[in-house]
């Protein structure tokens, strides 16, 4: 029981990583190049960690003794963290129509 809410914990911290890091890197243009030092300390850095937390999340999960490989485990919750973001940015537009409106 403990390594699933581990890996939730991980698979939510993962979510933000990945969130933090698309918006830094395509958001807020900071600079004209993507190699600038705060694009890559805030954009590039917490995505590419977002990755290795879903990694985690899902060797756990597998710990737990989930049925399926960690391979399809981590596929899963990149899909998931992707279906999160886009839910949240559909909803903050709807929010922003509703506002406007």
């Amino acid at each position: 029981m403990i390594w699933k809410v581990l890996s939730l914990v991980a698979a939510g911290l993962g979510v933000f990583g990945l969130y933090f890091g698309a918006v830094m890197l395509f958001l807020v243009p900071e600079s004209d190049s993507y190699l600038d030092r705060e694009r890559v300390v805030y954009g590039v850095l917490p995505a590419a960690l977002s990755v290795s937390l879903f990694a985690l999340a899902a060797w756990l999960w597998t710990r737990a003794g989930g049925l399926g490989s960690w391979y399809s485990y981590a596929r899963r919750f990149v899909i998931g963290a992707v279906v999160l973001i886009a839910l949240f940015w559909v909803v903050l537009i709807v929010m922003w129509n509703i506002r406007q409106g």
